[in-house]
């Protein structure tokens, strides 16, 4: 007696009255160490709007959201969601860090525009409370640029220096991951051509390397073609000589 003398048992028992699949379910991943984003919605823009405490006439950044009260202090950034987005009346130019598609959508449906921004933490923080350097008589730092990965997803800058992303419609909102291969090529290397000579000496040997062996291929390339042409012209020869 006992499940060591029966020939199989289900794939989902474990010995216990609770089976497997109610034991450990299938439940979305959820990264604690990742950044958290403070979600803001259209409805309370609008309402914010119709209070006079956001001006819809002049772009509305993250620092206006959080000197007006829309949000709390942003660690990361904001996101924007389609909350109440059937009752957003106001024409906005809106930046924030990221949007869900239907509320790009109500947006730019209404004529407004969308453009999503990229800070890091101490970007973020300068964009926020730039008296903080002032009463230090110390300059703004300067914008970082986006981790590789992301670069090609944020392409664009904002006048004030910032790395951005407009969306023209609603599905440019969706970050597609590039190949590593067009990362290295379009993003990594133009890069490293800009470090000290210390730090790029390897760097340019692989590619010296690189170029003397395409050097190297063409050079080849074209000793065949010249031996091609002078078997063509001793055979041509020889035909004549024959046929005379």
């Amino acid at each position: 007696k006992g499940q060591g003398q029966r020939g199989s048992v289900p794939l989902w028992f474990e010995g216990g009255q609770t089976p497997i699949q109610k034991s450990t379910p299938k439940k979305k991943i959820i990264n604690l160490n990742g950044p958290t984003l403070n979600p803001v919605s259209l409805i309370k823009i609008q309402h914010w709007i119709d209070l006079g405490r956001l001006d819809p006439t002049k772009p509305i950044t993250i620092a206006d959201l959080w000197n007006s009260g829309v949000t709390s202090r942003p660690k990361h950034g904001v996101v924007l969601v389609n909350n109440g987005a059937a009752l957003l009346r106001s024409k906005i130019d809106l930046q924030v860090s990221m949007a869900t598609e239907m509320a790009a959508d109500a947006i730019l449906k209404r004529g407004g525009s969308l453009t999503l921004v990229y800070y890091n933490r101490l970007g973020l923080r300068a964009h926020i409370r730039p008296w903080k350097w002032a009463k230090k008589r110390l300059p703004l730092p300067r914008f970082a640029r986006p981790k590789p990965r992301k670069q090609h997803y944020f392409n664009s800058r904002l006048v004030t220096g910032e790395w951005c992303r407009f969306i023209n419609k609603p599905e440019d909102v969706r970050y597609v991951k590039p190949e590593v291969g067009k990362i290295v090529e379009n993003v990594v290397w133009p890069h490293m051509l800009e470090l000290p000579p210390n730090t790029k000496n390897l760097w340019m040997y692989f590619r010296r390397k690189e170029e003397q062996e395409q050097i190297r291929a063409e050079q080849a390339a074209e000793l065949l073609a010249k031996k091609a042409e002078l078997a063509e012209s001793s055979q041509s020869k020889t035909s004549t000589e024959s046929s005379s």
